[in-house]
């Protein structure tokens, strides 16, 4: 390890935070930087944020809607719906890493009868998917393998560190 750090700087929570990571050496050339699950490359918010916007834009609201209640949420100014654009498009080029990282949970096998059950992505009460109109239909197909994956981020944001995690330990490659 370099004596240096590399040090980026985050917003959450409308605090300016400092993440120093270390960096590799491999003699004395640098070769790589360890990054936290929840940081991204030249991203401004923690991986969660992101991830939880396009949940809710899943889950029905507008993009700027979702933008601003997710600014709100995480008190991250200026998260724009135009982010949630891009990291959706990103998510539904990935769709199916995703869920072979993060099976769904009608995949996983059933106890009891043995027969396949679907169980609902989400619990009662909490939001569930919209898909609109005017989607493509490889988006139409994609989405609700997307939300499934995402669903956990309604009781726990955060679980998003988890599943960006997962992903590059499985592909070598950063979620978004």
């Amino acid at each position: 390890m370099a004596k240096n750090k590399r040090n980026y700087r985050m917003v959450l929570h409308y605090r300016d935070i400092q993440v120093a990571c270390p960096v590799q050496l491999d003699g004395k050339k640098p070769v790589g930087i360890i990054l936290p699950a929840f940081k991204l490359p030249y991203r401004k918010y923690p991986v969660f944020v992101y991830l939880y916007a396009v949940l809710l834009y899943l889950s029905g609201k507008s993009m700027r809607t979702a933008a601003r209640e997710t600014a709100e949420r995480f008190g991250v100014p200026g998260f724009s719906h135009s982010t949630i654009s891009r990291t959706l498009d990103a998510l539904m080029l990935k769709i199916d890493g995703l869920t072979a990282v993060c099976p769904l949970e009608s995949e996983l096998p059933q106890a009891g009868t043995g027969a396949e059950r679907a169980i609902p992505a989400t619990l009662p009460g909490q939001p569930s998917l919209v898909v609109r109109p005017r989607w493509t239909d490889s988006r139409k197909r994609a989405a609700p393998h997307l939300f499934n994956v995402l669903a956990s981020l309604f009781s726990s944001p955060e679980s998003g560190n988890m599943l960006a995690y997962q992903y590059f330990i499985k592909y070598g490659h950063l979620l978004l």
